[in-house]
């Protein structure tokens, strides 16, 4: 019988094509996992995400500001009790580039906007409405909805963190001799 022959019989093959799909999958698998990892990302730009709602004027007499800054309150009273920011912004609105995004103006840096909009957006809490604002431009409602502090900015904050809790760093005369 040909089962009990002494005779060796051929071995088959090698499946190559298996051993190139089992590849392609394990590095599939690897990218998918590399995809999903966390990284730690480097922000090298202080900058703000941010909203805003203008109501201009024409700034000829008080009464144009007045009816802006008008208009302007009971927006932000409207906001304050809920109604959408972004619907607001786009009937409202007097910042062409910004009212058909809903208000919304990008990632702005620090300096980038008139100061007393600046200083609001560097100090504020998110997702907060802010108190009206005057400038040039008109009255502004804004929103800040998000904010990255540069890897730079935040060390340096940190250090002086660190030089404040030192004691005798405060001021009370207990530092060296």
């Amino acid at each position: 019988m040909p089962w009990e022959s002494e005779e060796e019989q051929p071995k088959p093959g090698r499946d190559w094509a298996k051993v190139m799909w089992l590849g392609v999958a394990a590095i599939i698998a690897v990218g998918i996992i590399l995809l999903f990892m966390p990284r730690d990302t480097v922000t090298a730009e202080t900058r703000a995400r941010v909203r805003q709602i203008l109501i201009p004027y024409g700034g000829a007499t008080p009464e144009d500001f007045q009816a802006a800054y008008d208009t302007a309150e009971s927006l932000r009273e409207r906001l304050v009790a809920g109604e959408s920011f972004s619907e607001l912004a786009k009937e409202y609105s007097g910042d062409r580039a910004s009212a058909p995004r809903g208000g919304d103006m990008g990632w702005v840096s620090r300096e980038e906007l008139p100061e007393p909009i600046d200083e609001y957006i560097w100090t504020a809490p998110l997702h907060e409405v802010s108190p009206l604002i005057a400038t040039d431009f008109g009255v502004h409602i804004v929103e800040v909805t998000d904010r990255q502090i540069a890897d730079a900015e935040r060390y340096e904050r940190e250090l002086k963190e660190r030089v404040l809790q030192e004691p005798g760093a405060g001021g009370d005369g207990g530092g060296p001799q």
